[in-house]
């Protein structure tokens, strides 16, 4: 079973509250992610669209070679 890459963000602070480790292994990111601001783990990566209430990236999301398609939920 391939498992997908997955980021819980704090939306008020922008702080990484989880990472799994497919996202690690992704990003290369090593050690503890926990409040770290996304923009300091994917520099390019903007949240706004889940701020303005959308549940889908409106544009695809490119890292290295891969595509992905992005989708938020609020916990």
């Amino acid at each position: 079973m391939h498992r997908q890459p997955i980021l819980l963000v704090n939306l008020d602070s922008n702080e990484v509250v989880w990472v799994n480790r497919e996202f690690k292994n992704l990003t290369g990111v090593s050690g503890d992610c926990f409040g770290k601001r996304i923009s300091d783990i994917l520099s390019d990566f903007d949240i706004k669209w889940v701020l303005e209430g959308q549940r889908k990236k409106p544009e695809l999301y490119y890292l290295g070679d891969h595509v992905f398609e992005i989708y938020a939920g609020l916990i």
